[in-house]
């Protein structure tokens, strides 16, 4: 499917992806990075392999400076990913961006995110996996310029899974 709409409107796929805690919140803990499973961090690294992007806000960014990498599954010999950050008012730090460079990250700053898809297609990527918080996920379901939605909710005894899937032709 990705290539399929890569090839019909040149614009890449969209997955986004998105954790919940079992009070509905998506913000983890003062202190943490996460609270989800050992086995919904494993799926999401799994996602970032596939794609040839990943997709942030700036405020993803100044709250916990993520890696954004491949680490718990092997990644694709020699993959280049892009790292895109939708950054309105210019907030990420330098050091930030030049770090992700040294990391392997082509980086792309822009401050509109159909500009941003839109470049993205032209640089032949295929897949971009949205990785955001609260604010820019609602702003891109509402948008309805997504593809699929895998939405990880946090369980008392166990993650649970669900995978939305709304590409049309």
């Amino acid at each position: 499917m990705p290539f399929k709409k890569w090839i019909t409107t040149g614009l890449p796929w969209v997955t986004l992806k998105s954790a919940y805690s079992v009070d509905g919140n998506m913000i983890p803990p003062s202190g943490k990075k996460t609270f989800s499973s050992n086995e919904s961090l494993l799926f999401a690294h799994k996602l970032r392999k596939r794609a040839d992007a990943i997709l942030t806000g700036s405020g993803t960014i100044l709250k916990d400076f993520p890696e954004f990498t491949v680490r718990l599954v092997p990644d694709h010999i020699n993959k280049i990913r892009w790292l895109c950050i939708l950054d309105r008012r210019q907030r990420v730090p330098t050091e930030y961006i030049e770090q992700k460079k040294a990391q392997g990250f082509k980086v792309l700053l822009s401050k509109d995110y159909i500009d941003a898809l839109r470049y993205l297609g032209k640089q032949d990527c295929l897949e971009v996996l949205v990785e955001a918080g609260p604010t820019l996920l609602k702003w891109i379901l509402e948008s309805n310029i997504w593809d699929e939605h895998y939405i990880i909710k946090v369980k008392e005894n166990q993650d649970v899974i669900e995978h939305a899937l709304r590409y049309t032709l």
